[in-house]
């Protein structure tokens, strides 16, 4: 009778201790589903975050493909592509950019876009102006 008495608390303790470990086995799950639900959600900011700088990095390099096309054509004679803005206004549908280059002090590299002009015959002594475009 004492040696089943004995088995007996041995059972019982054995399933108390089944119980407590299945208690942590249970805790240590839930917390490694919120670790991982906080690991999705980091992903995905980080994935944002590399979204936004490859869209940055594509933004920039073609701004840059742009000032290096305009500074080719300004060196090849073409320098209207070149134009000097402080406030950035879109001129003629084309992004405007600050250039400095290798300008002496107190020069500047500008464009002039005409709207209108009205040619007056007798200040070019022609009377058919039209012929002096």
């Amino acid at each position: 009778r004492e040696r089943k008495a004995a088995t007996l608390e041995e059972l019982r303790k054995a399933q108390k201790m089944l119980h407590l470990q299945e208690a942590q086995n249970e805790d240590l799950r839930q917390e490694i589903e919120e670790v991982r639900a906080r690991a999705r959600a980091a992903e995905g900011e980080l994935r944002k975050k590399l979204n936004m700088h490859e869209r940055e990095l594509d933004r920039r390099a073609e701004k840059l493909r742009k000032l290096e096309a305009q500074l080719k054509r300004m060196l090849t004679g073409d320098a209207r592509a070149v134009r000097s803005s402080t406030d950035r206004a879109h001129v003629a549908g084309r992004e405007s950019v600050q250039f400095e280059g290798d300008l002496a002090e107190g020069e500047a590299v500008f464009e002039v876009t005409l709207a209108g002009a009205t040619l007056e015959g007798q200040v070019l002594g022609e009377e058919e102006p039209s012929t002096f475009l």
